[in-house]
């Protein structure tokens, strides 16, 4: 509730929303995070414990971001556009599962903002203009 006071431009989440424990009650995950999307785009990439993709575990927790309004960005990229800038937002996938592999920068050549729940991700990203 804090944040949303704030009135943010953009709300990036950086996975680990669950914690190996498939009880979740997905439907009430989503409403809690479905007011971030009313609020601003928001975004989302996982981290090691929402792995591996491709599980049924993966896939319900894809969709309920997605239910509640939330692009997960999975080795992608989508330009942001606000009032003053452009940038490119890249999501990665999880470094310790040998999935992050963002796609190259854009022919735009714009700035990038890398979302990714492993810092060390930027390792992989070092020799990208």
């Amino acid at each position: 509730a804090l944040g949303i006071e704030q009135k943010p431009d953009l709300i990036l989440l950086g996975g680990d929303y669950v914690l190996f424990d498939m009880s979740l009650n997905f439907s009430a995950f989503s409403d809690v995070l479905s007011p971030l999307a009313e609020c601003a785009p928001t975004f989302a990439c996982f981290g090691n414990h929402d792995r591996p993709v491709g599980t049924e575990k993966n896939h319900l927790i894809g969709e309920t971001l997605k239910s509640a309004g939330i692009t997960v960005l999975f080795n992608q990229a989508t330009v942001i556009a606000t009032p003053n800038r452009q940038f490119e937002l890249v999501g990665t996938g999880d470094l310790w599962a040998g999935q992050c592999k963002p796609p190259p920068a854009s022919e735009a050549n714009l700035p990038r903002l890398v979302l990714a729940h492993n810092p060390d991700s930027k390792e992989v990203m070092r020799d990208e203009p």
